[in-house]
């Protein structure tokens, strides 16, 4: 690096310091300024009404968040009403998916059966994030599933029948599986590309449902 000698009469101490903000400066409640030690006591901003108040806590999700904002908004969020859970199945894009489905792990599964359709979309393709967690949750929720799956099974989504069959069915006792017996024997006599035959018929095997 180039550096201009300086006169010994006129020694020169330059320093820069790089000020960096620690959270979004929220204009309503004009909150900004530098990192300090007692950051986990600050409180995220409140807002008019729930839905808005969700929708700015769901901003803290992405993992790019610092970890303590992120924390305090998954807190928050598991007490969302039931009627604006769907705002965080699969919320804005991908980045925001992963907390999102661990907020969604923490609810019960009483207030999460009315959203179940959204629930069982997330699985479309397991490599989606969140996607794990999302199928081991309904994996829990047991026969509150098994109505929707149906229609799922006898569509025409070969991935999505693909993911649902190795994703919930895989991991389910005999007597849930047996609930789905007709679907599982349509789809063991099906032509699949993605081998959905042969998945189905494995299930049904292992079960001892053939």
């Amino acid at each position: 690096m180039y550096q201009k000698r300086l006169p010994n009469s006129a020694l020169l101490f330059c320093r820069i310091q790089v000020i960096t903000f620690s959270k979004p400066i929220w204009c309503n409640e004009q909150k900004f300024g530098l990192l300090t030690d007692n950051i986990e006591n600050e409180k995220l901003p409140s807002y008019k009404n729930e839905a808005e108040s969700i929708k700015q806590l769901i901003q803290f999700l992405p993992l790019d968040t610092p970890e303590i904002l992120q924390n305090d908004a998954i807190q928050k969020l598991k007490h969302a009403s039931e009627e604006y859970l769907d705002m965080l199945i699969q919320p804005f894009d991908k980045s925001y998916w992963d907390n999102a489905a661990v907020v969604l792990s923490s609810i019960e599964h009483q207030r999460l059966k009315g959203h179940i359709p959204s629930l069982l979309m997330w699985l479309q393709d397991m490599n989606w994030p969140g996607a794990k967690v999302i199928a081991k949750i309904l994996v829990e929720m047991r026969e509150l599933v098994i109505p929707h799956l149906r229609p799922v099974l006898l569509g025409n989504d070969e991935l999505w029948i693909y993911w649902i069959l190795i994703g919930l069915l895989k991991h389910w006792p005999t007597e849930l599986v047996l609930e789905l017996k007709d679907e599982l024997i349509i789809l063991s006599n099906r032509q699949s590309q993605e081998e959905i035959d042969v998945i189905a018929s494995e299930i049904l095997i292992q079960h001892r449902l053939l």
